[in-house]
Formats: C-alpha cells, sequence, structure tokens
C-alpha cells in the first residue's frame, strides 16, 4: 500500500519532522511512523471504513504533529560519545606533559616539540568537530577507490624517493616538510575501504576467492614493494581479523586468515636475518648488550629501576641521562619515560586508562544500527588497541621491538593527525548511531 503518495499523510510526516532538527533521522522517523499509520488503516479497511476515513482515523490516533515531532526531537538530539572524546583528550595531555617534562630534564632539547603538540591538538579537535557534522555515509561510494588507489601507493612506494609520503606547507617564506612511511598509514586506508567493500554481505561461496584476494593483496603488496613491513602487517593483519568477526565471516575464513597471518610472520622472519635476532633478544636481551641487545637491554634497566612514585630527582644526575636518553624515547618508547619518571603508579593508571579506552570502542560498536558504520569503528577501534596493546607489551619485554608507537601519547604529526580523524569519524558515526541505511 503506497500511502506515502497521499497528501494528507506527507502533510503530517513534514509536521512532524519540521520539529526535529536532526535532518539526518527524518527518513528513518517517516518510514516508522507510515508503518504504524498503515497498520492502523489496514485494521480499518478490513472493518469497512473507507481508505480516507481509516487515514484520518490513522493519523489522529498518532496524534498531533507538533507535539510528537518535538518529544522525537529530544529522543534523536545526537550526543558525542564524551567518554571516548575524554580520554582522548586525557592522552594528548599525557604526551604533551611527558614531552615538557623530557625537555626540562634534558632528555629531549627541542622546545618546539612541546609547540608541535599543542598545535597538533588544537589542529587535532577541529578535524573532529568537522568531522562530527561531517556525514561518514558519503565515503562509502569511494572504498574501491581507496583500495585501488592505497594498492598503487604501496607499489609505488617501492623506490626510496616515495617511500617517504610527503605533506608541504610554506610558513613565513620557509617551505617545511612533514613524512611519514607510506606503510604507516596503509592499515587506515584500507580499513576505511575494506569496511565499504564488506558492508554489502560478501560472504557468499561464489566470492570466496575474490574475498581472499581483496584481503591478502595488501600483506603481498607491503611485503613485495615496501622496506618497512612489521608494523603494517601486525597492524593491518589485526583489523583484517576484525573485519572478518564483525561483518559475519565464516569461522573458517578467520582459522584461515590467522593461519595465514602465522605463515607469512614465519617467512618474514626467516628471510630476515634481524626479525630473528630480535627474537632472541626478547627471550635473552643480555646476549649481545652493546650490539642488537642493546634497546632491550635499556628498556629492562628502565622498567625494573623505576619505582612506584618514579625517579624525576634522578634525570638530573647525569650518570644517569644515557640509561634515559635513547632514539625514539619521545615516540616508540614514551611509556618507558612515563613509568621510569612518574612510577608505576603513572604506568597503572596509563594501562588502566587504555582498558577503559578499549571497553568504551567496543561498547559503541555494539550501539551502531547501520552496518558499514559498525565496520568502521570496529576496524578503527581494532588498529588503536593493538597500537597500546603492542606497544606496552613491548615495553614491559614481551613482544619484539617493532615501530608501533602509543596513539595520542607519543609524539607525532602525520600518525597523530591519522588517529584524530579515526576519533572523528567515529563521532560522526556515534552521532548517527541509530540510522538505519535504506
Amino acid at each position: 500500500m503506497e500511502l506515502m503518495e497521499n497528501k494528507k499523510i506527507k502533510t503530517y510526516l513534514d509536521l512532524v519532522c519540521s520539529k526535529i532538527k536532526f535532518k539526518d533521522i527524518h527518513g528513518n522517523i517517516k518510514e516508522e511512523i507510515l508503518d504504524h499509520i498503515e497498520n492502523i488503516v489496514l485494521e480499518n479497511l478490513e472493518k469497512g471504513l473507507s481508505l480516507e476515513e481509516s487515514i484520518d482515523i490513522g493519523i489522529k490516533q498518532i496524534g498531533d504533529p507538533y507535539i510528537l515531532g518535538e518529544g522525537l526531537n529530544k529522543v534523536h538530539k545526537p550526543k558525542p560519545e564524551w567518554s571516548i572524546l575524554a580520554l582522548t583528550s586525557i592522552f594528548i595531555i599525557i604526551g604533551i606533559v611527558s614531552i615538557y617534562t623530557m625537555i626540562l630534564y634534558g632528555v629531549e632539547t627541542e622546545w618546539r616539540m612541546i609547540k608541535n603538540s599543542i598545535k597538533m591538538f588544537l589542529f587535532g579537535i577541529a578535524i573532529v568537530v568537522g568531522l562530527y557534522y561531517f556525514d561518514y555515509r558519503k565515503i562509502k561510494i569511494f572504498s574501491k577507490y581507496i583500495y585501488i588507489g592505497t594498492s598503487i601507493l604501496l607499489v609505488m612506494g617501492k623506490g626510496e624517493s616515495i617511500i617517504n609520503f610527503g605533506f608541504f606547507r610554506r610558513i613565513h617564506g620557509v617551505v617545511r616538510i612533514f613524512t611519514t612511511d607510506i606503510t604507516y598509514i596503509t592499515p587506515f586506508l584500507y580499513a576505511i575501504a575494506l569496511s565499504g567493500i564488506f558492508s554489502e554481505g560478501r560472504w557468499r561461496k561464489e566470492k570466496l576467492l575474490s574475498n581472499l584476494v581483496i584481503l591478502f593483496l595488501p600483506i603481498i603488496l607491503i611485503l613485495g614493494f615496501q622496506s618497512s613491513r612489521t608494523t603494517p602487517i601486525i597492524m593491518y593483519f589485526t583489523m583484517v581479523l576484525t573485519l572478518i568477526l564483525i561483518s559475519g565471516g565464516n569461522i573458517k575464513y578467520i582459522l584461515g586468515s590467522i593461519g595465514c597471518g602465522i605463515t607469512i610472520v614465519l617467512i618474514q622472519i626467516l628471510n630476515n636475518p634481524y626479525q630473528i635476532e630480535r627474537l632472541k633478544n626478547l627471550v635473552n636481551p643480555l646476549r649481545d648488550p652493546l650490539g642488537s641487545g642493546y634497546m632491550n637491554v635499556q628498556l629492562r634497566s628502565l622498567i625494573s629501576s623505576a619505582g612506584f612514585l618514579g625517579n624525576r630527582m634522578n634525570l638530573v644526575d647525569t650518570t644517569q641521562i644515557p640509561i634515559i636518553k635513547m632514539p625514539e624515547m619521545h615516540t616508540d618508547y614514551i611509556f618507558s619515560y612515563i613509568v621510569y619518571a612518574f612510577g608505576w603508579l603513572a604506568g597503572i593508571i596509563l594501562i588502566g586508562l587504555t582498558i577503559i579506552f578499549f571497553i568504551r570502542l567496543i561498547k559503541t560498536i555494539k550501539t551502531i544500527e547501520d552496518n558499514y558504520g559498525k565496520l568502521l569503528v570496529a576496524t578503527f577501534s581494532s588498529l588503536f588497541i593493538i597500537q597500546f596493546l603492542y606497544n606496552i607489551l613491548m615495553i614491559l619485554g614481551l613482544t619484539p621491538i617493532a615501530s608501533i608507537s602509543m596513539p595520542f601519547i607519543s609524539y607525532g604529526t602525520i600518525l597523530n593527525t591519522i588517529n584524530m580523524i579515526m576519533i572523528g569519524i567515529i563521532s560522526s558515526i556515534y552521532r548517527r548511531k541509530d540510522l538505519v541505511t535504506q
């Protein structure tokens, strides 16, 4: 029954929606109200009433359009996921304070790092606010093109001149270049692409081969064309397993993917002697304390000498500086500095905050009605979780050393921008969590 074309019903629905400020929900509300009216109309038609009489009765039973609209406006007023935004801000502030104390105690010497961190915080806020109002569903139509474009970037990145993906800007006549290895942002790009591709129910037998190609081609491209492999493969593989699980893939896909992942890791280790050395150093850091095991020994020294309330006073002692002054202390190893300088109390609090962050992300996934939005939140969440989890375990000496930093806390420009973009898109999805794509 096509009641939507009825003039009375169209007018009634328009009046209801005129009181609802969140326009994105109008379609869902009209469909829901129309369904109620249709049920009432059918009941009255069975009683022998005419169509027009049945429609009038249906509209009357639903109620005054203005009162209904005002009520629905309160119910469907979009709200940000404040806990995730608050935790993100806390992480960034922890990072800024950590960098500040590093400079204060002479661990780092460049004050511009503080300025850059604050600028990135403000820039990140602008990104999140902008994306909060942006309709994430507009990205979906570009999923295949993002997948193809990212794959092409990986292939082009074989040459050293293209591996570093640069961003240029002119400030006071000086050109400043911000670069990052393209392989570190490919998991994010593939998360967007694959969420769109697999949101349409691809788990059918006839698509088995194409699904495997789509999912594992990026790993082949990273191994074949990139020099930096470990970090993107860890992040990408975690994201793919999450994608399969949330999108309804068969358990065989998950087990098969895990098998493929283990095989790829073994091949990677066997073909790279330095990877074997890292595994040996993980088991016994003292086997080569001045060579390949240097970082493992230094991290173990920092963690073992960290008190419950920290050793900030020891940082002014020049005999302690060689221990704390390691490469990438402000990025990959910032958690070790936090534990050493502020103590295990700070470390435990930070770990607790990351666990709460994980829980909030997982709960957010469960609230999303739109399949595409659910996959985006799930894949982004997996990227956050694996970065936090691996970095903490690495500092504690439980996983091999890899170039995986702590989101928001570690110093960085492009990677933290990507992280803020993911938070912004998650906020956009949460704003529309009750919407179901028609």
